[in-house]
């Protein structure tokens, strides 16, 4: 069975999503069948499946909710498996690929037709490498856009001017290569305005480093991973000590001490400091007038 998709993924009849006869009788909604055929059709282009739930729901038009139950649910029907990678350390989860249960190929046999052979390889192996196996089958030979398949698989297709830079990356770098390159740039979760230029730089840096097929790119890799340092955090937290006021060190003997002393001072200011006592008789004449104002608005609110 073959549903040709409206959106933007594919938007001439030449690009279809498959849904396999095997999957008949499995109580599976309209939903489910299409969700599995877009993971089917990328199993079947690359050999592994990357797509996230919100590029699926984009592309069959539903709720990532819906996504995520149909995946749950053909999980559980033994249609797919699912593979987990956490961050090291945590259990943050940093990739997901999904692929065909091994045990499909001995209930079902051959489920595709010659034009498009069955992707037996486990999904955390990559691309498949070898020969005609990974090439696009639902496309035209003749026609230029179906090398970019496995872009509009994850992006919506870009104008006419980035196609042609895209198909330039393919003639000086190769199909497959640019394939692999597609998959590395969505792992980083490249927006599409933002993936040419980093598939741009990433072929260019194995072209660099005499990376010319897909092994070696995939051994450069883990190189470049394995050199990269982990990035120290720019947050310390250092603990401030708390620091007590200056009266709260003192004996009470020597609080008492200074209170003796500013009584003495300011006893001796008032008797001979004509300025500064004019300013304590003006402070405390405006308290007493405070005060008597306060006695009177209590006064007029009990009244």
């Amino acid at each position: 069975m073959a549903i040709m998709l409206q959106d933007s993924m594919a938007n001439t009849p030449q690009l279809f999503t498959q849904i396999p006869y095997f999957i008949k009788g499995k109580g599976l909604t309209s939903t489910d069948k299409i969700v599995f055929g877009t993971i089917y059709t990328m199993l079947n282009i690359n050999r592994v499946c990357y797509m996230n739930n919100q590029t699926i729901a984009k592309n069959v038009e539903v709720s990532e909710r819906s996504v995520s139950r149909s995946i749950a649910k053909l999980k559980q029907k033994g249609l797919l498996e699912v593979h987990l990678i956490y961050k090291k350390g945590s259990k943050e989860v940093d990739k997901r690929y999904i692929n065909l249960p091994k045990s499909m190929f001995k209930d079902v046999g051959t489920p595709m037709t010659q034009m498009s052979p069955p992707p037996t390889k486990n999904c955390l192996e990559g691309i498949d490498t070898d020969g005609e196996g990974n090439r696009l089958f639902n496309r035209l030979s003749n026609n230029n856009k179906g090398s970019l398949k496995s872009y509009f698989d994850v992006w919506d297709e870009p104008n006419k001017l980035i196609q042609n830079k895209l198909l330039k990356l393919i003639e000086k770098h190769g199909q497959k290569l640019f394939d692999y390159a597609v998959i590395k740039t969505a792992e980083v979760n490249a927006t599409k305005n933002s993936s040419y230029n980093y598939m741009s730089s990433l072929l260019s840096d194995w072209s660099k480093h005499g990376v010319t097929d897909v092994s070696k790119a995939k051994a450069y890799v883990e190189q470049r991973k394995a050199k990269r340092k982990p990035k120290k955090s720019n947050y310390s937290h250092t603990p401030k000590k708390e620091k007590l006021p200056e009266w709260a060190t003192k004996t009470p003997e020597e609080r008492k001490a200074e209170r003796d002393k500013q009584k003495a001072e300011h006893k001796y200011k008032m008797e001979h400091d004509p300025e500064y006592r004019k300013k304590q008789e003006q402070s405390e004449q405006e308290q007493s007038d405070m005060l008597e104002k306060i006695r009177s608005w209590r006064k007029d609110a009990d009244a």
